[in-house]
């Protein structure tokens, strides 16, 4: 029973670190894609 827990825990942990990556990497394209704009236009 404990170990169902923990495995449970684990693949939750996984999963909400996955998605703050891939937030972050979204963040990062935002700002990369308003630079690349910005660099065009000057």
């Amino acid at each position: 029973m404990t170990s169902y827990l923990f495995d449970l825990s684990k693949i939750l942990f996984l999963t909400i670190g996955i998605l703050i990556v891939e937030l972050i990497k979204s963040e990062i394209m935002e700002k990369l894609k308003m630079t690349i704009r910005e660099a065009t236009l000057v």
